[in-house]
């Protein structure tokens, strides 16, 4: 898809949107599983933030981000009822981010 106005062009690659996934995202157990789909290989964190953006946790200090789709579990046994977002932020500067409530 691509968006035009009077003086830029912004390009919107629909294919890379889903970067990341959890499931489920209302957690009744103590554990959610992720799903991460990379156009390439590089390191970042996983942390899970408040629904103000404090960072409440981080999940792994150094995260190896492969090519392609990896599947992982993220225990939450730690975390208070209520919401919250788990932050995948790439070392190439990207920062992804999903919503997930825990009851």
């Amino acid at each position: 898809m691509c968006i035009r106005d009077s003086s830029n062009v912004a390009m919107l690659e629909i294919g890379k949107l889903n970067v990341l996934k959890v499931y489920p995202n209302l957690i009744t157990s103590d554990e959610i599983q992720i799903q991460i789909n990379s156009a390439t290989d590089e390191m970042g964190t996983l942390a899970i933030l408040s629904i103000d953006g404090k960072e409440i946790r981080r999940e792994l200090a150094k995260v190896k981000i492969s090519k392609g789709l990896q599947k992982s579990a993220i225990q939450l046994h730690h975390l208070a009822a209520g919401k919250y977002i788990l932050a995948l932020k790439c070392d190439s500067g990207k920062v992804y981010y999903e919503s997930i409530v825990k009851q």
